[in-house]
């Protein structure tokens, strides 16, 4: 076999002498890359384009419309992951949030290869935002390597390829830097690319292993750079298969062991996601006019924020569709990833000519990958297709042009790139993350120390459609301080029980609101902020609750009041069910969800009715409700999925009903009313029922009677309504 001298280096704008790609040897030439270098140029470029962040990035992080509360999230997830990999790695899926509902790590993403940048300094500063800030800066200087890696090995030059690394890693989406970039890294993309093709040239043992080794890291990244990774995977896979180089079924035997062997992984890794109650339902979102008209405006938003610049690069580069080699591998590899990616981010329909069109986001729902929800998350292979296609124009450039004009032309596009989009990576404005530096958290690990640890609730607990800057994200970054379980959390996929949890915060002071949380969660803790972290119309909630005599004070700090709750739980079968996982065929609560036979189907409702009631406004009531059964009632049917819904015809729960005395004929008004939870037999239960509003003021009758959903039972006179007249004025 004859063997071909390798290619002398020469300078950054040296053209290699001869192109890889055209190459029939089995041990096909590969250029002199110097990726270190590279990398070095990225980090520096970067690392000046982001100093603003970067200065502060340990309390901060750039400013993005995207959900405040996840990058919170992630950062959280990063901080566990470290913590229970340096103790005790067995805990990894406890993640103590919404306690005690078992494996809270399902409900969200692990990202588990951005320990290896993350955890080392977590451990040595204990800063969870700014070991997530230096993990995602990482990424970039990484990302812009490997597209400039595998360019070469495309048979660029390495001006093309450091243009083609700055287009990935300042592409689409990618600008401003924000913590939910580590979702879908698209650095894993050219990684996996990269060593694919190498593996090709020279298939061997040992870049099979590499090449495994670049799929592990992409999958293990999340799981939506899995999917992401995946493809690409599989699409390069055939294309090198289609080279003309020898020893090919060699090549796609060591490839197929490799990938499959990072899948397999994978799949064993990710037991614990299948088995939760959500990985039975279909999660990609179904098409319906409205939603398909926003999904393609997002996804022209998307695409449209790689900026002019870029835009216009990778039309240019489609010319290399009908240059040579290497800009016009490069050109039609490109287009095939920006046409797959694009069509992706379109969702599962779009309507053409009138025509409604099934699309492969929508075939999503009938495979494992179900769990992608998000169409816009596939803008990661257009940013790649549409890196190769810069790569495939400038290349055509070099070559169509003199050598001296064609490198001063790449080098004047290349300057305008970082011109154009560098200044954007630290964005506009930061995002202060406060929590990660406020003392109190570190009272609380000393108080929680000294008279016991148990659960936490951090008050008030904010919702995402309540307009403030404060997330239940702020409480779980200030929670990698103290490490006590949360009984609430931000989460992709909320627990069962979590919606009774979220409406007994909403009740508290109260005594009994209380008390339920405490059966349901063994509640040790309650830390409240100061006043100027409420939302004005809750302010008298924090006074109330501060004097709430069912809990304790034991430090104040900065407006900042712990107090320990003195409570015993009543009802550890709840506590049970909930720390047991749920089960289908029963409540979140472990009741079984069942209709409930006649002969125990008894109850009374009791109360005091108001006399008369404003016309406009809502009005609470207290009532109680016992069950004379011997079976007890099923109430927190879980709501996560219209698939559990269904099953569940023995529901009990209160119905309101207003009849007109004025005008008899008149239909009544039926509402039904949530029971706070399930009650057990012989139990009785007090809690507030809203008073819907009957219609026109008048003189009604009303009924407060407890009913099971396509059940029978609880009829007089085995059960008792509460009934009386009220006036609506």
């Amino acid at each position: 076999m004859p063997t071909v001298a390798p290619p002398t280096p020469g300078s950054l704008g040296d053209a290699h002498p001869r192109n890889p790609r055209l190459g029939t040897s089995d041990r096909t030439v590969e250029p002199v890359c110097r990726a270190w270098v590279a990398c070095l140029g990225y980090t520096l470029l970067f690392g000046v384009a982001a100093w603003r962040w970067l200065r502060v990035a340990g309390s901060a992080i750039p400013y993005s419309f995207g959900n405040r509360g996840d990058e919170r999230l992630i950062a959280y997830i990063l901080a566990w992951g470290a913590h229970v990999l340096g103790t005790d790695p067995s805990r990894l899926y406890a993640m103590p949030i919404n306690h005690p509902a078992p494996m809270q790590l399902t409900g969200s993403e692990h990202f588990l290869s951005a320990q290896l940048v993350f955890a080392p300094v977590f451990w040595w500063t204990g800063n969870a935002v700014l070991a997530t800030g230096i993990a995602t800066f990482v990424a970039y200087p990484l990302g812009a390597t490997a597209m400039y890696w595998l360019a070469c090995l495309l048979g660029c030059d390495r001006l093309v390829a450091f243009a083609a690394g700055l287009a990935l890693a300042l592409g689409a989406g990618q600008v401003p830097a924000h913590f939910h970039l580590l979702q879908t890294l698209v650095l894993y993309l050219p990684l996996v690319a990269a060593t694919i093709t190498r593996l090709r040239n020279r298939p061997t043992a040992w870049r099979a292993l590499a090449t495994a080794v670049a799929c592990l890291l992409a999958f293990f990244s999340s799981y939506y750079t899995a999917v992401l990774a995946g493809v690409v995977a599989g699409v390069w896979i055939a294309l090198e298969a289609c080279r003309p180089l020898e020893h090919r079924a060699r090549f796609i035997a060591l490839v197929s062991m490799a990938v499959i062997a990072a899948g397999v992984l994978l799949l064993l890794f990710s037991l614990p996601y299948a088995q939760r109650p959500e990985a039975a339902t279909e999660l990609s979102s179904s098409g319906s006019p409205e939603y398909d008209r926003g999904i393609l405006l997002l996804a022209l938003y998307y695409s449209a924020s790689s900026g002019t610049l870029l835009r216009v690069l990778a039309a240019v580069g489609l010319l290399g569709v009908a240059a040579s080699d290497p800009a016009r591998t490069l050109a039609w590899r490109g287009l095939l990833f920006a046409v797959i990616g694009g069509v992706l981010m379109l969702g599962p329909s779009q309507a053409i000519g009138g025509v409604t069109v099934s699309l492969p986001f929508g075939w999503l729902a009938a495979t494992p990958l179900k769990f992608v929800r998000y169409p816009s998350r596939f803008l990661g292979l257009v940013v790649f297709g549409r890196a190769l296609l810069v790569a495939g124009g400038l290349a055509a450039v070099r070559r169509w042009l003199p050598r001296p004009l064609g490198t001063l032309v790449v080098l004047v596009l290349t300057l305008a790139i970082v011109e154009h989009r560098a200044p954007i990576l630290a964005g506009k404005r930061l995002d202060t993350i406060t929590a990660v530096q406020l003392p109190i958290y570190d009272l609380v690990a000393q108080k929680a120390r000294e008279r016991g640890e148990g659960p936490l609730l951090e008050m008030p607990v904010m919702m995402p459609f309540e307009r403030t800057r404060l997330t239940e994200g702020d409480t779980m970054v200030g929670a990698t301080r103290h490490w006590l379980p949360l009984v609430t959390g931000h989460t992709g996929f909320w627990p069962p029980h979590r919606p009774l949890v979220q409406a007994l915060v909403r009740q508290l002071p109260d005594r009994e609101a209380a008390q339920t949380l405490v059966d349901l969660t063994h509640l040790r803790w309650v830390l409240v902020r100061p006043p100027d972290q409420w939302p004005p119309a809750f302010l008298a909630q924090r006074e109330r609750l501060l004097r709430a005599s069912w809990a304790r004070r034991i430090l104040a700090r900065d407006g900042w009041v712990l107090m320990q709750v003195i409570l015993e739980p009543r009802h550890e079968e709840f506590f049970t069910a909930i720390a047991s996982g749920w089960r289908p065929g029963t409540t979140a609560l472990g009741t079984p969800a069942a209709p409930i036979p006649i002969a125990d189907a008894r109850a009374v409702v009791s109360g005091r009715l108001p006399s008369t009631l404003p016309a406009a406004g809502p009005h609470w009531m207290q009532v109680s409700v016992r069950n004379l059964g011997d079976v007890a009632w099923p109430v927190m049917v879980p709501t996560f999925a219209p698939a559990f819904t269904t099953p569940y015809d023995g529901e009990v729960f209160l119905q309101v009903t207003w009849r007109s005395l004025d005008d008899p004929s008149r239909p009544p008004t039926v509402v039904p009313a949530p029971l706070r939870r399930d009650v057990a037999a012989r139990e009785s239960l007090a809690q507030p029922v809203m008073l819907p509003r009957p219609g026109a003021p008048g003189r009604y009758a009303i009924e407060i009677a407890v009913r099971q959903r396509n059940g029978e039972g609880f009829a007089e006179p085995a059960s008792r309504a509460l009934r009386g007249e009220i006036e609506v004025r």
